[in-house]
């Protein structure tokens, strides 16, 4: 039986580890700060257009009462506007530091740095007046609206809240004080408690499973980024190889098209440009070979052994002279064996047949040459003979 600890740590592990890449862990670290940094503005535009609408509320409130404050404790009647022109003071500030090279160092300060001066500020003030302060809304809108735009670095959402929660429920307890609501005046309600356990944990793990998605996105694509700069070397090289290579590489479909041609080719065919080999052959058989029954006996040889090598014909240049030609190709297919098209090399062995005939040309004049001398000898001897004979 597994050891619970054991299973435990290997989870852990799985869950947090870091990337094995370090390059890419440091690309991935720069991105996230970058984005918190970009996020980091529009929450704070975001938090400052929540808070005016608040006190904007606030000051209605002072000339128009809202039935709703009817119902709150004497304390908090006088102070929320206070506390909202903390906050706003807080916000500038952190609007202030978020230009700066500090706050495009370190997002990740300013964030705990922002969030803190917004859901502390409500307890410092609770704390002088001497009573605890449950803000339940402030806390929710701070813990909610942090999550979804800045959905990255976990951690630090959860130091955002601990901190908030830490001091409300730490130092509450430390100094013994009460909520200003004579009907819940304790500071540990399970309904609350419950409330704030369970949507800081959704918050937390919506921003870890979002961070996770991100960081394995990022690798998959700098690993596809890296693969294909290696595709790109790879393919240059090969385009290299095909455009400078002697010998002639083709790929022709089994209808008898040309689809690819190098510049080797089209010169083996009296052609300027390979594209003019794939634009004027549509037919190869007929248009290719000097004796068209060569592209059948090609295609037997393909379908029996799936390639061809020496392969030689006489096929028509462009401007209609005959050249001899070597073939050494394979037939291409796919997963499911259906045949795609033939792949390979042609080389000029105009010359060498030349060479070969001026050869036998050669050797059948000297057989002749060597061989009439002995007939005639031959001849003599034998003439010779037959007058011996006949004297006798």
């Amino acid at each position: 039986m597994a050891n619970p600890f054991t299973t435990v740590q290997k989870w852990w592990r799985k869950t947090f580890s870091a990337p094995k890449t370090d390059e890419i862990t440091i690309l991935y670290q720069a991105w996230r700060n970058r984005f918190l940094w970009q996020r980091l503005r529009l929450w704070l535009w975001l938090a400052l257009i929540c808070l005016l609408s608040f006190t904007l509320r606030d000051i209605y409130g002072l000339f128009f009462p809202f039935q709703e404050f009817k119902n709150l404790p004497g304390l908090l009647q006088p102070r929320s506007l206070v506390i909202n022109f903390a906050m706003l003071l807080n916000i500038l500030i952190c609007f202030a530091l978020h230009k700066t090279q500090f706050g495009r160092h370190r997002p990740d300060l300013l964030f705990l740095g922002s969030s803190w001066s917004i859901g502390l500020a409500s307890q410092l003030f609770a704390t002088l007046r001497g009573f605890a302060l449950p803000d339940h809304i402030g806390w929710s809108l701070l813990f909610l609206s942090q999550a979804i735009l800045m959905p990255v670095c976990w951690t630090l959402h959860l130091l955002s809240q601990a901190a908030v929660l830490i001091y409300y429920f730490g130092v509450n307890t430390i100094l013994g004080l009460k909520t200003p609501i004579p009907e819940h005046p304790e500071i540990y309600n399970v309904t609350f408690i419950l409330y704030i356990f369970w949507f800081c944990t959704i918050c937390d793990m919506g921003v870890y499973l979002y961070d996770r998605l991100q960081r394995s996105e990022f690798f998959a694509r700098q690993e596809l980024e890296s693969a294909y700069q290696k595709l790109k070397v790879a393919e240059a090289k090969y385009r290299t190889i095909f455009e400078n290579a002697v010998e002639g590489i083709f790929q022709s479909t089994p209808d008898g098209r040309y689809i690819t041609a190098n510049p080797a080719l089209a010169r083996i065919y009296g052609y300027s440009l390979a594209e003019e080999v794939t634009a004027n052959f549509t037919d190869i058989e007929h248009q290719l070979y000097v004796d068209p029954s060569r592209r059948a006996e090609f295609v037997r040889l393909m379908e029996k052994y799936g390639r061809v090598s020496e392969f030689e014909s006489q096929i028509y240049r462009r401007d209609g002279s005959i050249v001899w030609i070597s073939e050494k190709a394979y037939a291409v297919r796919d997963e499911q064996g259906k045949l795609l098209y033939y792949e390979g090399l042609i080389e000029d062995i105009t010359q060498r047949k030349q060479t070969e005939e001026e050869l036998r040309v050669f050797f059948h004049a000297v057989s002749h040459d060597l061989r009439n001398p002995v007939l005639g000898t031959l001849m003599v001897l034998k003439n010779l003979l037959n007058q011996g004979v006949g004297v006798g």
